[in-house]
């Protein structure tokens, strides 16, 4: 994904205002550094018979302009080193940008179909308690009619077995005897 300056100029309008103050001051330098240069003193065309003091001087001047000029080159060096530096910083930070948010629409895509699984499994989840309910209803029964029927049967038993062999063993009251009645 390599996208030339101006693009990322376009996307990335807070790094202009840098950019520029960075080309401004290259240009500065590059002038000041044009001015220095072509207003150097040749050492050739100073005369030997001058003044010691005189020749100090100029190459006192020689000396500073030169080393302005080293400096002015050196800080000239700096500032491109800088530019580009900045550059290669917003153009990783514009492709790490892109790249979280197409990680970040996946996750969306990823969250919205868990989110419609989860609303297509919300009814068959209640189909499923319907029909565990019907089935444990249904257990309760076939478990609580043969104990009822047992239960019976040895009522049932119980009733015969005493009305059989038992009942007739106890003594009836006899029944108390009679007075006639008189007739009025």
């Amino acid at each position: 994904m390599i996208r030339s300056m101006r693009e990322i100029s376009a996307k990335k309008p807070a790094y202009e205002p840098k950019i520029v103050s960075y080309e401004k001051n290259l240009e500065k330098i590059n002038s000041e550094y044009i001015r220095v240069r072509d207003n150097l003193v040749p050492t050739t065309f100073v005369k030997v018979d001058k003044n010691a003091q005189l020749k100090d001087d100029i190459e006192k001047k020689e000396y500073d302009q030169k080393t302005r000029l080293l400096v002015d080159h050196q800080k000239l060096e700096e500032s491109r080193q800088r530019l580009q530096d900045t550059r290669r910083i917003g153009e990783e930070t514009i492709i790490m940008g892109e790249d979280t948010l197409d990680t970040m629409k996946k996750q969306k895509e990823q969250l919205l179909h868990a989110r419609d699984q989860l609303d297509a499994i919300n009814p068959n989840l209640k189909k499923a308690r319907e029909i565990l309910s019907s089935m444990s209803r249904r257990v309760i029964t076939t478990k609580i009619i043969p104990i009822l029927l047992i239960i019976l049967l040895v009522i049932a038993s119980l009733l015969v077995v005493f009305f059989r062999w038992i009942w007739p063993l106890i003594p009836s009251p006899s029944p108390a005897p009679q007075t006639p009645k008189k007739l009025v």
